[in-house]
């Protein structure tokens, strides 16, 4: 069953990526339970992509634990932006880069991986 976004309590991450001359910026979003997000800033859309496999879901959430993401500090913005949102209770911590050269490898694999696990919910 679909959860709604805005009223989950769980641990939820968000990847996103965007800026530019349109300043829209796209996230994806999943919450603890499997539950995939696609949030556009332009249009302020929030659409339910469906549920990823509860495996890789576990795995996200264990990843993003071994990688101190509630608590990790970055934020070295450009003209295009990467980042990585840790929610849990609405409280968050985000994580911002542009250039990935500038960002520790391990959080540049975790949002890669993160991104091709969604792919096919695009």
């Amino acid at each position: 069953m679909e959860q709604s976004f805005d009223d989950y309590k769980g641990k939820v991450i968000t990847i996103g990526f965007g800026g530019g001359f349109t300043g829209e910026y796209k996230e994806y979003s999943l919450l603890e339970n499997g539950d995939m997000f696609l949030y556009n800033t332009l249009t302020k859309k929030r659409d339910y992509l469906g549920k990823v496999e509860k495996n890789v879901a576990e795995q996200m959430f264990e990843n993003s634990k071994m990688l101190n993401l509630p608590k990790r500090k970055f934020n070295k913005p450009g003209n295009m932006n990467k980042y990585i949102i840790y929610r849990i209770n609405h409280v968050e911590n985000k994580i911002l880069w542009s250039n990935s050269k500038d960002i520790d490898s391990d959080l540049n694999t975790f949002y890669k991986v993160f991104l091709n696990n969604v792919k096919k919910y695009k």
